[in-house]
């Protein structure tokens, strides 16, 4: 299942594209700015949205990682390895929340929900 995780974000965070333009805001404005036009005033939401998914692929492999060693540990029953295991878990977990928190802030600033569509009304999200 982990492997199948960081598969999973490894393909969205280097291979896939979803959008071929990126997504630019400003403060202050509610619909995205263009970037056609040279706009160097705006924050790229999307690579923020990039970064995030690839710092996912990373945590998801060092927690395979520490996967493989915790259970090559259990089946040489080496209480070294176990021990590798415990402390990569740990890691793993800062990062995770280190992680969260980030998604959590680039979503929710202001930049974050102009370019998800927060700001649309419902007519123009019909279109």
């Amino acid at each position: 299942m982990q492997l199948g995780l960081a598969l999973t974000f490894g393909f969205f965070s280097y291979y896939y594209v979803a959008i071929h333009r990126k997504c630019t805001a400003a403060y202050g404005s509610e619909i995205p700015l263009p970037t056609d036009g040279g706009a160097t005033i705006g924050k790229d939401v999307q690579f923020r949205f990039k970064l995030i998914i690839r710092f996912g692929f990373y945590l998801s492999i060092l927690n395979f990682i520490r996967v493989v060693i915790n259970q090559v540990g259990i089946w040489l029953k080496s209480p070294l390895l176990y021990y590798i295991a415990i402390v990569l878990y740990g890691v793993n977990f800062m990062l995770a929340l280190v992680w969260f928190m980030f998604a959590q802030m680039w979503r929710w600033c202001y930049d974050g929900q102009v370019c998800s569509g927060d700001f649309l009304t419902a007519q123009e999200k019909d279109i």
